[in-house]
Formats: structure tokens, sequence, C-alpha cells
């Protein structure tokens, strides 16, 4: 397994910054944030204040620099692609002449499409994985971290960051069917995202089991689409629910709440256009996008 010196976090979000802090904490790599939001430019400059659930905020010095100040990458770094996906085609414009042939690269946003718009940009193969813990920004210079897990498809540079976050607060582990795993966290993100952003609520609302009728509804498309990929969904209503009761705020609903774009055309758009392909109607997961749409207009 090649030794990687050097990370940089392409994307200085929620997910993004919990990640720079975690692996800045672990000591294992040096650590770089990429971006230049308000955010970005509050952690450069006083720290990021990082908080786990509802403990004790800490302030965690980590590295931030702009796109332009990042250097020719290669064999001994890896990239983590946080960025969201309606941002991904002009990151991709500046990233891929610093790309050298070996560097890694793992493409951790939400849906199904971001790998193959990266691997595109980039002209190159990409790895994969999936964020299955909770974090959100209050404000600038501040993060949420609810702790959970990456899933990743086994590759020798996924092999490499679990070895980096080894003993942190984030397990990570490489999933032998990694479609499944796709479509699994495709169908919590189907329901959490939209309804979220359209309800105006956080996770432990959309948990609440008035809404279960809705869900089964967006569940049953999804799994329906999910088969004719020759994927089985094996999730209930229920148990999504649990995955869902904690005071997180989905991805999509602060997009809305800060006037950006969505990753709605990912993710319940994704549902809408492989049912086209294989001949499944999708009427709610339609309703929810055009809703959002709406929404972000």
């Amino acid at each position: 397994m090649r030794h990687r010196e050097r990370c940089w976090i392409v994307g200085a979000g929620a997910v993004g910054s919990v990640l720079a802090a975690i692996l800045h904490q672990s000591r294992t790599i040096e650590t770089y944030l990429v971006g230049s939001s308000v955010h970005a430019k509050e952690v450069q400059k006083n720290g990021l204040f990082f908080q786990i659930e509802d403990q004790k905020p800490s302030n965690v010095p980590i590295r931030v620099i702009s796109p332009d100040q990042v250097p020719t990458l290669e064999e001994r770094d890896i990239v983590l692609m946080t960025i969201k996906v309606p941002l991904l085609d002009r990151t991709l414009l500046w990233l891929r002449p610093k790309c050298g042939p070996e560097v890694g690269i793992i493409a951790l946003q939400n849906g199904i499409g971001p790998e193959e718009i990266i691997a595109h940009g980039l002209d190159r193969t990409v790895d994969r994985g999936l964020v299955f813990f909770g974090a959100n920004s209050p404000s600038p210079g501040k993060v949420r971290y609810f702790p959970g897990t990456i899933h990743l498809r086994p590759s020798a540079v996924t092999e490499s960051l679990c070895s980096l976050l080894e003993g942190s607060t984030v397990k990570c582990g490489l999933a032998k069917n990694f479609k499944e795993m796709e479509w699994f966290k495709l169908a919590i993100n189907c329901i959490a995202n939209p309804f979220a952003g359209i309800l105006n609520a956080g996770n432990r609302q959309i948990a609440q089991d008035v809404l279960n009728p809705a869900k089964e509804l967006v569940l049953s498309e999804v799994r329906q689409v999910a088969k004719a990929e020759g994927v089985s969904i094996d999730i209930t209503v229920k148990e999504m629910n649990r995955y869902l009761d904690h005071d997180n705020v989905p991805s999509l609903k602060a997009d809305l709440d800060r006037g950006m774009p969505t990753e709605i055309e990912v993710l319940n758009g994704a549902v809408i256009r492989l049912g086209k392909q294989h001949g499944i109607s999708t009427p709610i997961n339609t309703l929810l996008v055009s809703m959002v749409k709406f929404l972000e207009s």
C-alpha cells in the first residue's frame, strides 16, 4: 500500500471540515482544507470550532488554502472530494491540471452520478466512498459532528484512507458490495433531504411516524428502480427512522437556507432518470424534485 503524506480535502463545507478536523487531530497525515467560502476564511483566520454532538466544542487549527494555492499533486497525495455536486464543474477545471497520474482521489459526495462527473472532468478513474455521519455548520467557522462511518469501495487508495482514520471518531470500512451500500444510502437521502427542505425540518422531526406513509411511497419507487439495477434495498421505514433520530440537519435544507443550489438531481433526480431507462414510473420522486426546484428558484 502506497504511503500517503498529504491529504487535500476539496470542499470546505461541513463534511469536509469534519474530516479535516479528525485527520488533523489524528496526526497521521499533513492535512489541508481547500476552499474560499466565508466559512473557509473564518476557519483560516480563527480555527475551526469543532463540536461532537453535545460535547464542549474545541478549537482545531486547520490549515486552509484557496484553490489557486494547491500545488501539483503526486503519488504522496490523497484528495478527498467533498465539494457539493452543483459546484463540481468549476472545481474540476482548476483541479485537473494539478493532478499527477499517481494522486489518489476519492469521491465522497451523496447520490448516484458524482463519480462519473469527477472521472470525466479529470479524465481518469477515481475511487468512491459514502459518508454515514451527520455534520452541519450553524455559522461560519463552526461545525457540529454526529459520529458515524465511512463506507468505501475497496482499492489501494481507499485502504490508505481507512488506515489514516484508524482509531479516530469516524469508523471506516471497505464495503464488499458497494453498489448495494450506495443504493442503501440513496434510499435514506431520497427521504431525508427533500423532506427536510420542503418541510423546513431537521432529522428528528422527519423521523416522526406521522410521515411514514409518505416515506413508504418514496421508498417503494426507490426499491423498484434499485431492483431494475440489480440491487435489493434491505431497509424498512421504521429502520430508516432510527437512522434519522438525531439533531442533525440534512444538507439539502442547509443549501436552501443559504440560497445555494441543491444536490436533488443526484438524489431523487437519479431515481427518476434511471426509472425512465427501465420503464418505471416515479411520480412521488418527480413531485419531490419539482417542489425542491421551486424552492431553489
